[in-house]
């Protein structure tokens, strides 16, 4: 029986990134910057990998895996350190890099972050889901995963990507106006003193502030498997 393969593919835009990334990661140097962030990257790259398990994140992601927000979770799950061998050598058909407590209200806490433009756009894309493409969209969602911060099996991210995730950002093109409005996160990246993420931000897209249509696709594949029976843990 042959080994399990795996393409773990991590984004970067900038040179002094590359030594922020896993060193068993794929580095992509990401050239075309679009406001759809890494979910470009992902509807080009993960129908070609074939590779058994595949992710798709972004530099960020050790940095991430540190914060507070996940660290108690990752503890309990075996600790926050990565490698290829736990990968491998784990099961699942998803697993969540950067998870939060069970408790955690992914959708609730969007309307808190966001407010009314957050309501505005969610129920379209709601709409959407449901009618155009069979999705069931649940109240609350019970497994948050963000920044595409996941790993999964080739079949089960090939369709999500098939099925889902190029259908929407097609619906989010075409249906522009409400889906482009301010996200407030500039707000947030103010607060943070993270200028220099406002200034590529606005170099690249022309925008002062992020559209509420990347929050929307950040908690597409969350809202993509909530109702579907598979084994995802936290890694």
């Amino acid at each position: 029986m042959s080994e399990k393969t795996l393409d773990f593919i991590q984004i970067y835009y900038k040179e002094e990134q590359i030594g922020r990334l896993y060193d068993f990661a794929i580095p992509y140097f990401n050239e075309s910057v679009t406001p759809y962030f890494e979910n470009s990257v992902i509807a080009d790259l993960v129908p070609e990998s074939k590779a058994d398990l595949i992710s798709v994140a972004s530099w960020k992601l050790k940095q991430k895996r540190g914060a507070i927000s996940s660290y108690a979770t990752l503890k309990a799950a075996g600790g926050k350190e990565l490698t290829s061998e736990r990968i491998l050598k784990t099961a699942f058909d998803v697993a969540i890099l950067t998870p939060r407590p069970a408790e955690h209200k992914m959708l609730f806490m969007a309307r808190q972050w966001h407010g009314q433009v957050w309501d505005d756009a969610f129920s379209i894309l709601a709409s959407f889901l449901r009618h155009k493409l069979q999705i069931k969209v649940s109240q609350e969602i019970t497994l948050p995963i963000y920044g595409n911060h996941f790993i999964a099996r080739n079949l089960i991210y090939h369709e999500y990507v098939k099925s889902c995730l190029i259908p929407t950002m097609d619906f989010i093109e075409k249906t522009a106006d409400v889906f482009t409005q301010g996200a407030g996160y500039r707000i947030v990246k103010e607060r943070l003193g993270e200028f220099d993420t406002l200034e590529d931000y606005e170099k690249v897209t022309g925008r002062k502030d992020w559209m509420i249509g990347v929050f929307l696709l950040e908690r597409l594949f969350s809202i993509w498997i909530n109702d579907k029976k598979m084994n995802v843990i936290n890694l």
